[in-house]
């Protein structure tokens, strides 16, 4: 095995070691709720059997026999208001679009009720559905399986009607399908990942909805509408398809209400809200406030409506599952937390509660108390499970409810035997108090301590991650550049590492004690920490024996210039700690800006400071020789803007403008006070100026592509005809003609795109897809961009037809004369070496080729909006290289040198145009649409949304991660800028990277050194996540702000970590086909 594969093996075993402690730390914090494995029966000991009258019923009488339930994904409460006052030319185009609502309200105001339907968060579909069939409360890591739904194994109330034979009808959205296969008597499911489809599912529903209402043979349907939420995601509330698709729902409802009958009850509510963007998944009041309507032909409560809409009731979603359980007469589903709604059991028509108030008391009262016992036995049943909850608390709510259930037998005892009725509503009223309180606070307990965490595996996870930091920083440290083999240290290291894990892992099976891992850790970190300096320490002294084979191993620790390493460190500690301010976190794309843009300062403040000091030292080695010379007394202000030093902080300068240019492609997060969303997100459709807009973003197209093919033109890499060249030249720009009219396809009105054949909407980007994938093969399978001139001696002449008489003797002697020069040629020149193009950018260009693409590929996905942010992301990286480049450059006579600092700045930008390019660290800013671009109607599977979402969401650490070598191979290919800055001539023949391929040691550590710098930066990042969302596990804000951030950065960690081990690989495919070139090359010329 070569030094290359040994380094990558080394590579693969620390990035495994941090994944599995991201990994462990994830299953220890991320935890899903325990599931109490009991389900609620239908005869119980709690029940009073006496009380029974009316229908039939477990637990209590049913109320209704049928009952239809309309799910209206993302159905905001404020979309079910009416305002009167409004106009209709006034109103927005979500207001007042359905008035069924409202005139059953004020027709039958004791047959219908309006609330406003809470949502616990996540906002999303498939937590929503749990919380609403089970009643109990949806973890954070539960939103991870949104589109990957998972059969419901908990009781709900789906299963508690089919326990008795109820017959359920389902149609909508499929991802019911997932959470509840084979319950249902008939079902008509229809895809539901499409957000650009905004009629599919929703027609589909109206093809059967009434004929099945029509049918006997159904006790319970269900229908979930997806047209509102997949307009809300394509278009946002505020446009005229919300309009037009409310309007929808408002006919379908009126069509329902108009065939019901007395013993039918109907609820219409949304699962969630959305934000104003038409987005959810967070916690922002937009998107927990759905709406919930009620109605019935037959009179539900003895409660009058309030007058004032703001005085309509508040619920929580998870109150839906007690509230249709009893109304139906099945048994409340034994993991539910939510409260039924009271007034909906104050009027029994049997009982004649019609003017009694003790009557509608009891009636309710009785309704709440079953509700009460079944809370209370689950948390019987839970409580040995979850050893974190407020013991004090829950015994001092135990003493409630039994309070509560003995002044309730006293209070029928009086009034049946002793036939004392003085007080009894009062009383009543203070016992409904009682078990309201005690439902309320036992909810509020169990919300507090809903997960459990796994202390152990938090504390497990951090220690290996933290000892993998640290055993990438001590082969950084043991790393030497251009040394032959792997030392013995080197593997020692990262044994180390693993033997700790191992022992944690084992401690963590074995202890019991959530605090013993802690304390085993911190043990495992001593040793470890012992074992590095014993390595050091081993090194110094073989370093001062003159060991030979061990030379310069300690001479990278002080390679770096003291005040580099300081400033290195000063950054990754402001990076640090920035991830335990909610604050920071929140604000973290203003806070990148700061620390890139400081940052950018001191490393052209080094450049501009080097280079004035070696222009210095040349000037006096040239009068030394030249002696004494007259200097010239006027001031020259050209000479001064033109010298080296003055141009680099021109550079620097410039480069801080496309950084704050960049930040005109922000997206907003709730929290961000007074944040207004980049004009560039929005639909090309619905900007205000398109054609502005569409004209700007193809200019950056094409300023893209024309750049590349500038660069790879003036290094020799476009010349001859193979394979990768023919890609570059014309794969390349058809590609990103695909993508221009993609745009311009895109940009038509919403009727007229969707009114086109579904291959004609994705013809254009599928076109793009196969010629980047083309242009990927031609790179992976020859990556060599270069061209050897022909040295033939004589070419043969051929007379092609067509010639005439009079041309033959022209072109022969054409022929004669130009193998004349060519021998004339050979002749002098027999010992000159083959020219080649491109070979002294061999390596740059296969980088430059592979950005390319993936910049084409981003844009494609990011949309036309941020094709300027991806031109800004390729600018800023040809100026930070060219900074860079300028700083150590000019030691690459010398050898390649990696430094820490300028890899930190590339980890800065990296960060920095996340934010940039539309994105915030929070799930409401994913843009899930981006999985159908190129794609029409639903995918097979989730693998292929998942990348697309990804590519879009992780696009700046691609494209900097597959760049990131050109940090290495700058320094030794030269572009226009450093050939103004380089006057000094250099001590070697200017080569190239070529050079690197002459010393493949140096090429192997060098790019391993420099990946392994990369994994570092982001390992102190991921670091601190992890510890932030340890440390503030207990936090208000830690499943909105910290919890979301750490997801990120461990996505975006894997994402890189892969990205480098392939990038790695890539190079050493570039430097395995050049070498055979080479080599091929020899052989012929040691044949002529």
């Amino acid at each position: 095995m070569g030094l290359g594969l040994r380094l990558f093996v080394l590579l693969l075993s620390l990035l495994a070691l941090i994944s599995l402690g991201t990994i462990i730390f994830t299953k220890g914090f991320l935890l899903k709720r325990t599931v109490v494995n009991k389900t609620s029966e239908c005869s119980v000991d709690f029940t009073i059997q006496s009380e029974r009258h009316g229908e039939e019923g477990c637990w209590m009488h049913r109320r209704y026999r049928k009952a239809v339930l309309i799910v209206i994904d993302a159905l905001r409460y404020d979309f079910m208001l009416f305002n009167s006052s409004l106009a209709d030319d006034t109103a927005q185009y979500f207001e007042n679009k359905l008035p069924v609502l409202y005139e059953l309200l004020q027709r039958k105001p004791l047959n219908s009720r309006l609330y406003k339907f809470v949502a616990d968060p996540p906002t999303t579909t498939l937590q929503r559905l749990k919380g609403l069939t089970t009643g109990s409360l949806p973890t954070f890591v539960d939103a991870g399986s949104n589109f990957a739904s998972y059969e419901i194994t908990e009781d709900n109330v789906i299963d508690q009607l089919r326990k008795l034979n109820k017959r359920i009808t389902f149609m909508g959205d499929d991802t019911w399908m997932g959470l509840f296969p084979g319950r249902f008597q008939r079902s008509f499911p229809f895809p539901s990942f499409d957000v650009m489809d905004l009629h599919t599912v929703d027609h589909g529903i109206l093809e059967h909805l009434l004929p099945e209402l029509r049918r006997s043979d159904w006790d319970v349907a269900i229908a979930h509408f997806l047209g509102v939420d997949h307009c809300g995601h394509r278009f946002g509330p505020s446009h005229i398809e919300m309009s037009k698709k409310l309007r929808q729902m408002d006919i379908m409802l009126r069509s329902i209400v108009e065939q019901m009958e007395e013993d039918t009850v109907l609820f219409v509510m949304g699962d969630h809200g959305m934000t104003r963007t038409g987005d959810h998944g967070g916690d922002s009041q937009s998107e927990l406030e759905a709406g919930l309507f009620i109605y019935s032909p037959a009179q539900i409560t003895a409660t009058p409506l309030p007058k004032d809409p703001s005085q309509y009731g508040t619920v929580s979603q998870i109150d839906l599952v007690p509230t249709l359980s009893l109304l139906l007469g099945v048994p409340i589903p034994f993991s539910n937390l939510g409260t039924v709604m009271m007034e909906l059991f104050n009027h029994c028509p049997w009982w004649k509660t019609g003017n009694s108030k003790i009557k509608q008391t009891y009636h309710s009262l009785k309704a709440l108390r079953l509700n009460a016992y079944q809370v209370n036995g689950y948390l019987e049943a839970y409580k040995p499970l979850a050893g974190d909850l407020d013991v004090g608390q829950l015994e001092k709510l135990q003493k409630l409810f039994i309070h509560s259930e003995a002044d309730l037998q006293n209070l029928l005892t009086a009034m049946v035997k002793n036939n004392d009725n003085r007080d009894v509503e009062r009383r009543m009223q203070i016992l409904e108090d009682h078990y309201f309180t005690y439902l309320m606070e036992l909810n509020h307990c169990a919300e507090k301590t809903w997960a459990k965490f796994d202390m152990g595996s938090v504390y497990l996870g951090l220690t290996v991650v933290f000892v993998s930091v640290a055993g990438t920083v001590a082969l950084l440290v043991l790393t030497n550049t251009g040394q032959e083999t792997v030392s013995w240290k080197m593997y020692l290291c990262v044994g180390g590492c693993l033997v700790i894990t191992v022992f944690g892992v084992v401690q963590k099976s074995y202890m019991s004690n959530s605090s013993m891992p802690f304390i085993l850790g911190t043990f495992d970190l001593l040793v470890f920490v012992f074992m590095v300096f014993a390595v050091m320490n081993m090194s110094q002294k073989k370093k001062e024996g003159h060991t030979d084979s061990d030379s310069g191993k300690m001479a990278d620790i002080v390679k770096l210039p003291k005040l580099d390493t300081l400033i290195s460190c000063v950054v990754c500690f402001l990076t640090f700690v920035s991830y335990f301010s909610n604050s920071f976190v929140v604000y973290e794309d203003k806070l990148m800006t700061f620390l890139t843009q400081t940052l950018l300062v001191v490393l052209s403040f080094f450049a501009a400071a080097d280079i004035f000091y070696r222009e210095k030292a040349a000037d006096i080695d040239r009068r030394e020789k030249s002696g004494p010379q007259k200097r010239p007394h006027n001031f020259d202000v050209i000479k001064l803007l033109t010298h080296p030093s003055c141009m680099t902080l021109i550079l620097a300068v410039l480069m801080m403008i496309c950084v704050r240019a960049s930040s005109v492609f922000h997206a907003c997060r709730e929290e961000q006070v007074n944040c207004e969303i980049s004009a560039f997100l929005e639909p090309l459709s619905e900007s205000n100026s398109r054609n502005a807009r569409y004209m700007f973003s193809i200019a950056c197209l094409v300023i893209t592509v024309f750049s590349s093919r500038l660069w790879l033109r003036h290094f020799g890499n476009l010349n001859g005809n193979s394979f990768p060249v023919l890609c570059a030249r014309y794969a390349i720009p058809a590609a990103a003609v695909c993508l221009a009219l993609h745009w311009a396809l895109t940009g038509l009105p919403a009727k007229i795109l969707d009114s086109l054949e579904p291959w004609q909407q994705v013809a254009l980007p599928r076109a793009a897809y196969f010629l980047l994938g083309l242009c990927l093969v031609a790179i992976l399978f020859s990556p060599l961009c270069i061209y050897k001139l022909p040295t033939t001696n004589d070419h043969e002449f051929q007379l092609y037809p067509g010639l005439s008489r009079n041309q033959i003797i022209p072109s022969l002697f054409s022929h004669v004369k130009q193998n004349f020069r060519q021998q004339l040629a050979n002749q002098k020149s027999e010992d000159k070496p083959p020219v080649v193009y491109g070979l002294g950018s061999m390596y740059s260009a296969s980088i430059v080729f592979l950005v390319t693409v993936c910049c084409l590929l981003i844009s494609l996905l990011l949309g036309d909006g941020m094709s300027p942010s991806v031109f800004l992301m390729l600018l800023v990286q040809f100026l930070y290289l060219e900074l860079c480049a300028q700083l150590y450059g000019h030691k690459s006579s010398e050898g390649v040198s990696i430094f820490m600092l300028p890899v930190i700045g590339w980890g800065l930008l990296t960060s920095l145009f996340f934010y940039n390019s539309g994105h915030q660290a929070t799930v409401t800013t994913i843009r899930w649409e981006v999985a159908f671009t190129g794609f029409h109607g639903n995918h097979e599977s989730n693998i292929v949304p998942a990348v697309l979402v990804a590519l879009n969401t992780f696009s700046s650490y691609i494209l900097f991660t597959v760049a990131s070598p050109l940090l290495l191979f700058s320094q030794r290919v030269r572009t226009g800028l450093i050939t103004v800055f380089s006057k000094a001539k250099l001590d070697v023949p200017e080569k190239g990277d070529f050079s690197l391929n002459e010393e493949p040691a140096v090429l192997r550590t060098a790019i391993f050194r420099l990946f392994l710098s990369i994994i570092l930066f982001q390992c102190l990042k991921l670091f601190a996540s992890m510890c932030a969302a340890a440390l503030h596990r207990r936090h208000l804000m830690v499943w909105k702000i910290f919890a979301p951030r750490f997801v990120f950065e461990a996505t975006s960690s894997f994402l890189v970590f892969e990205l480098c081990s392939l990038m790695y690989l890539f190079v050493l495919r570039v430097d395995s086909a050049l070498n055979r070139w080479v080599s091929c090359l020899a052989e012929t010329q040691k044949t002529k």
